[in-house]
């Protein structure tokens, strides 16, 4: 099955925002994509290809809109032969997105991330409300 609970905005303040990327970067590219059934698996499939299309183009949207993939991206992903026809979706961390981005404002349904750094907290505040689904 899936589940709704996975975050999609990470707000990071501005002094820790490159190590905390070059780290979460790191971990996100570690994990495992395929069966869910295997418990070597660590991500599983979106729901249908119509999701793994929407989810794409988010993906290439943000990256037009100036955002950054700092791991994963919307090229389609290495899993074993049996699986090639499913739909699966490398986990996506788009660093530097604003509230001006589709990628901040909408959800996408797959495993993708925005990461947004901020100032102080009435920034983070600011950026944390700058939602129109908040």
């Amino acid at each position: 099955g899936q589940t709704c609970v996975s975050a999609k905005r990470v707000l990071v303040a501005d002094a820790i925002f490159d190590e905390f990327a070059e780290k979460f970067a790191r971990r996100t590219d570690a994990l495992r994509v395929g069966d869910p059934f295997e418990s070597t698996t660590d991500v599983g499939p979106v729901v249908s290809g119509a999701a793994l299309g929407s989810a794409r183009a988010h993906v290439i949207n943000a990256a037009a809109d100036g955002a950054s993939i700092l791991s994963g991206g919307a090229d389609p992903c290495d899993v074993p032969e049996r699986l090639r026809n499913g739909h699966f979706l490398r986990p996506t961390i788009l660093g530097g997105a604003t509230p001006a981005m589709a990628c901040f404002q909408d959800e996408c349904f797959a495993p993708v991330v925005t990461l947004s750094s901020f100032g102080d907290e009435a920034e983070a505040v600011s950026l944390a409300n700058a939602n129109a689904h908040a």
